[in-house]
C-alpha cells in the first residue's frame, strides 16, 4: 500500500518472532513502520488440579524428577506461548513435551480435561478456568502482579527470572 498514512495493520509478537523461526517474505525491519504499541497482555502458569504442585518451585521440582513426562500446550510452534515455555524451561532447567495446537480454545479442551498437564495461559483467558477450579495458576508472566489474579506471585517472585508479556501494535507500510 501507498506510504499514506491510510492503510494500518494491528499485529501481535508472532509478526515479528515469525521471520526468526522461518524463511519469510517479508522483512520487518525493512517492510513495516512502526506506529506503536496497542496493548500488551501476560500470561498465567496454569496447571491441571491433577497435579500436586500448588507452587512454582514445587512444580519444577516435579518437572526436573519427570524430564519429558509433563505435556504442556501452546498455540503453535513459535507462539509467544511456546517461547514462554520455553524460556521456563532455560531458566529452570527444566524438559516437558511440546504439544501445539491451533488454537488455545482446543487446548483448552485438553488442558481442563488433564490430557495436557500445564500451560502458559493468557490471564484473561484462563481466568475462568482457575476461578471454576479446573486449572490452578502458579505464578504469572509480567513483571507485577496481574489486577486479574492479586494473589498469584509474578514468575520472578517465584524464583524464576522470567518476565513475557505479548503485545499488540499497529505498523504502516514503509516510509508512512
Amino acid at each position: 500500500s501507498a506510504a499514506d498514512g491510510h492503510t494500518l495493520m494491528m499485529i501481535s509478537a508472532t509478526t515479528v518472532i515469525y521471520p526468526i523461526l522461518y524463511n519469510s517474505r517479508y522483512d520487518v525491519g525493512r517492510d513495516f513502520t512502526p506506529v506503536g504499541q496497542m496493548t500488551a497482555q501476560g500470561y498465567a502458569l496454569v496447571v491441571h488440579p491433577s497435579i500436586a504442585a500448588k507452587s512454582v518451585s514445587a512444580l519444577v521440582q516435579y518437572i526436573r524428577a519427570n524430564p519429558g513426562k509433563l505435556n504442556y500446550a501452546s498455540w503453535g510452534i513459535g507462539s509467544p506461548i511456546h517461547m514462554s515455555t520455553e524460556l521456563f524451561q532455560i531458566a529452570t532447567g527444566t524438559r516437558m513435551t511440546h504439544v501445539p495446537f491451533k488454537g488455545m480454545g482446543a487446548a483448552y479442551a485438553d488442558l481442563v480435561g488433564g490430557r495436557i498437564q500445564l500451560s502458559f495461559a493468557t490471564i484473561i483467558s484462563s481466568l475462568p478456568h482457575v476461578n471454576a477450579g479446573r486449572l490452578r495458576a502458579l505464578a504469572v508472566t509480567p513483571g507485577k502482579r496481574a489486577p486479574a489474579m492479586p494473589s498469584v506471585p509474578t514468575l520472578t517472585e517465584a524464583g524464576v527470572p522470567v518476565v513475557v508479556v505479548n503485545w499488540y501494535g499497529l505498523i504502516a507500510p514503509p516510509k508512512t
